[in-house]
Order: C-alpha cells, then sequence, then structure tokens
C-alpha cells in the first residue's frame, strides 16, 4: 500500500509540473508591422500588454499594434479553459473582433461547462449572427459595385460557412455534472 501512495504522489507532482510548464509556454506576439517575439505576457489591459521576451527584455505593446491573431492567443492564454464565464468573455470578445470560428468554439466550452447557459447564449448568439450578416452583406454589395465581385463572394461565403453561430449551442452535450 505505501509504494501504491508514493506511486500516485510522484504522478501528481508529475502532472503538476507539466501542467506548469505548459502554462510558462511563451507565446508568439507578433505585430502588425511583422515583427515577432516569443514572450510571456506579464500583464494586460484594455489598451496595451506587458511582455517579457525569451530574451529577458520587458516591453509594454500598445494592443493597436499587434495583430488579432496574438491579441485572441493573448486572451486565450489567460482565460480559464474551466470557467464557464470565462470562456463566455472571451467567446464575446470573439465575436465582437468578427473570431466568428473561434466565438463559436468558445461558446460551446461555456455550455459545455455549464448548461445553463445555453439559452442566453442561444439569444446573444442569434444576435451576433444576424449584425455580421448584415454588416458582411453590406460590404459585399459594395464590394461588387466596385468591380471586385471575388472578394464579395468572399464575404458571403464567411456568412454560410462562419456563422452559423446559433449551432454552437445545439452540438453540445450538456456536462452531466451540471443540473
Amino acid at each position: 500500500k505505501p509504494m501504491n501512495v508514493r506511486r500516485l504522489s510522484v504522478c501528481l507532482v508529475l502532472l503538476l509540473a507539466g501542467s506548469l510548464a505548459a502554462q510558462d509556454e511563451p507565446l508568439p506576439i507578433e505585430m502588425v508591422s511583422g515583427k515577432v517575439w516569443h514572450a510571456h505576457v506579464v500583464s494586460m489591459d484594455d489598451a496595451s500588454v506587458e511582455i517579457t521576451t525569451n530574451e529577458g527584455a520587458t516591453m509594454t505593446l500598445p494592443l493597436e499594434n499587434l495583430t488579432m491573431e496574438s491579441r485572441y492567443r493573448i486572451r486565450r492564454s489567460r482565460a480559464d479553459n474551466d470557467d464557464a464565464q470565462s470562456q463566455l468573455d472571451l467567446a464575446y470578445w470573439c465575436a465582437d473582433h468578427s473570431l466568428y470560428m473561434d466565438a463559436r468554439r468558445h461558446f460551446r466550452r461555456a455550455v459545455d461547462l455549464d448548461a445553463v447557459l445555453t439559452p442566453k447564449i442561444n439569444e446573444d448568439v442569434a444576435a451576433y449572427r444576424t449584425k455580421a450578416s448584415k454588416e458582411f452583406l453590406a460590404e459585399a454589395k459594395e464590394l461588387q459595385a466596385a468591380g471586385k465581385p471575388k472578394e464579395a463572394r468572399r464575404l458571403l461565403t464567411r456568412i454560410v460557412k462562419e456563422l452559423p453561430l446559433e449551432e454552437a449551442c445545439l452540438k453540445v452535450t450538456p456536462n452531466p455534472r451540471v443540473g
């Protein structure tokens, strides 16, 4: 029996060390200029992010100078994957920034963690889809009028491929621990 406890303790320590190491991985932070740093996020607010590069330099970067993918990557790294509200907040941020595929994934995760959120999320998702569809359609019409049919078709394709967000909650099997 003591051997089993010792073995279990070693496994737990290794698992904890592995999860800490995974959290400590540097993120690629890409500027709109193309410059890329591999860095650790020290802090972040609504306007900037403070990072420490692998070389040890600490700097504060305006979020507006980062690519949208980097902004998302930073937010995703700071979100708790096992907290419904954290996933919901990230989903709303993604939807607000036209990252609909990512929003769908985080809406699904939020519902998986807390099925009680399903009606509210479905309502909000329908509103996002309507708003985004109208924006894409208006932009597609402008592009078509400007003689850019390929770009117009690209936007119309996004409506079909990226915006069926209402399905985000419908395909989730509620977590049996909830409700």
